[in-house]
């Protein structure tokens, strides 16, 4: 099936660890026939039998049986917990890789929340489901095995009659089939749906407060619980219709065995012992039938999962890797260019050549298409029509991952601070370690030297998570700095001097006058400060 296929490719990563898992669940298996097994000797020897010599060999079995099984689940529970959770953080990762290399556009349309909600609940009950598939199976097979061998020998009949049950159970199964996934999808959308409305709230307190659209936002959330409410419970009743379908089963082959051997008992047929064998093993053979019906079940449940995670992973991929290299930026063109959001036209025939040494002012009203034209520069939009060239060579041949990595510098109007150190915010890669002198120098240009030695922490102050322990310009001066210490070879600044003051737009602009000689470097403004100190000017 495609979902074991999907998952075995993550369980293989630690076969030492999933062997250990089945060879615990079998021999756990096996240790329940044996229980079973002794117990009906055990009765059998105690209603025979004038002396009380056998009880001491019987408890040492039962103890030692019982102990070999607390062990076996330790080590049991403890390796699943490994195998489980290692294995859907494997799978996260790549799903969360292979977003990041999908067309920006593309996610931008989804909500952050549950899209995370999807990927690491739908993640999780994969690698649960292919774990329990294969050891279950396994184990069932094995208990069905053993325990038709000893209920045959006992009693042939009777063995028949009780697999008779399990057939109209199976007709039972086939009905319910359809509803159960149908059910599930919808019950799981409307949750993911209710969980991103939840994040909602928490995300725009600020928003609420300004606005006072508490009720307002109240609404939103209880529309969707209610939706999610009404989805619940029509896949809760028809789930539980389903399961208790086990229940029903069980009763009925209780009731056949207490009238036919409570008969042959008194005949003299079966023993008692015969008797309690029986009961236990025929109990254990419909759990294991039980295991294999309800797999359609939870395969049902579980398809929903792969199929929203398959969905994903068939995005196409924008960032194709393996193409060319650019070594060096010298020019970057765009050649009648268009490009639309849906049915709104931003960017038409667009034609434009930027070439080192020259700072570039792009300026423009609010929507004119100043942000848009640098996604499609750095290749996280796809142009409609037209091309864009590096160094003359197509953007559609060039690795544009790598080329924003090595080659391109971004600041962004609202500068994204991770919570983290202020170190690893400048320099993001820890496995690299810049000379203090070379940041004091970019901290000097930024006139940041003096808040930093401020921090009691210096430079490994931990910014919070949403950047509350530093103002908007303290933001942009590290933005800044990090731009400078990547010091790319195409520099692109979106309103990077909107929260700076006089002294220190001053110093940055002086700075970028001083490097252009071998950068291309391109500023989105509204500062006329800024847009004097440029070669050219761009009006979108």
């Amino acid at each position: 099936m495609a979902i074991i296929q999907f998952c075995l490719k993550y369980i293989k990563q630690d076969k030492i660890k999933f062997s250990i898992y089945m060879i615990c669940i079998l021999v756990s298996a096996g240790l329940s026939v044996l229980i079973a097994y002794f117990t009906g000797q055990f009765i059998d020897r105690l209603i025979h039998e004038q002396t009380s010599d056998f009880l001491m060999f019987f408890s040492v079995i039962f103890i030692a049986l019982n102990v070999v099984n607390i062990v076996l689940r330790y080590v049991n529970s403890i390796t699943y917990t490994k195998l489980f959770y290692d294995q859907t953080y494997f799978m996260s990762r790549d799903i969360i890789r292979h977003i990041h290399a999908v067309p920006l556009l593309r996610v931008e349309k989804i909500d952050s929340a549950y899209l995370n909600q999807r990927i690491s609940q739908d993640s999780g009950v994969l690698i649960g489901f292919v774990i329990s598939t294969i050891s279950g199976a396994a184990m069932n097979v094995f208990i069905i095995l053993i325990s038709l061998a000893v209920m045959l020998s006992v009693s042939w009949s009777i063995t028949l009659f009780v697999s008779a049950f399990l057939l109209v159970y199976l007709i039972l199964f086939v009905a319910f089939k359809k509803p159960l996934y149908t059910k599930g999808l919808a019950m799981k959308e409307d949750q993911g749906f209710y969980l991103a409305k939840m994040f909602e709230q928490l995300s725009f307190v600020r928003f609420v407060k300004i606005h006072s659209v508490g009720q307002l936002f109240k609404k939103r959330l209880h529309d969707s619980y209610e939706t999610y409410r009404k989805s619940l419970l029509g896949y809760q009743r028809i789930s539980t219709m389903f399961s208790s379908l086990d229940t029903f089963v069980i009763a009925i082959i209780n009731v056949l065995l207490f009238v036919i051997f409570g008969v042959s008992i008194v005949n003299g047929r079966v023993t008692v012992g015969d008797f309690i064998i029986f009961s236990a093993l025929s109990i254990k053979l419909v759990g294991s039938f039980s295991y294999f019906f309800n797999f359609g079940k939870s395969y049902q449940d579980t398809l929903v999962s792969y199929d929203r995670i398959d969905k994903i992973l068939r995005w196409e991929i924008a960032d194709k890797e393996q193409l060319g290299e650019v070594q060096k930026i010298h020019s970057i063109e765009l050649r009648n260019v268009d490009f639309s959001f849906g049915d709104k036209k931003i960017i038409q025939d667009m034609s434009l050549k930027f070439e080192k040494g020259n700072i570039y002012a792009i300026i423009g009203g609010n929507g004119s298409g100043k942000t848009t034209l640098v996604n499609l520069l750095i290749g996280v939009y796809e142009n409609d029509a037209g091309d864009i060239f590096y160094n003359g060579d197509s953007l559609q041949n060039i690795d544009s991952k790598r080329l924003r990595r090595k080659n391109i510098g971004v600041v962004e109007q609202e500068p994204v601070l991770l919570s983290d150190t202020m170190h690893y915010n400048i320099v993001m890669d820890i496995e690299k370690s810049p000379k203090v002198s070379e940041l004091e120098k970019i901290f000097e240009i930024m006139d940041f030297n003096t808040f930093v030695r401020a921090q009691s922490e210096g430079l490994q102050t931990v910014i919070s998570s949403k950047s509350t322990n530093v103002s908007g310009g303290e933001k942009q001066k590290i933005a800044l700095a990090r731009l400078l210490y990547k010091n790319p070879d195409v520099m692109i600044l979106d309103e990077p001097t909107s929260a700076l003051d006089e002294k220190t737009i001053k110093h940055f602009m002086a700075h970028i006058e001083k490097i252009k000689k071998d950068k291309i470097i391109i500023i989105i403004t509204h500062t006329e400060k800024v847009v004097n100190v440029c070669d050219y000017v761009i009006n979108v």
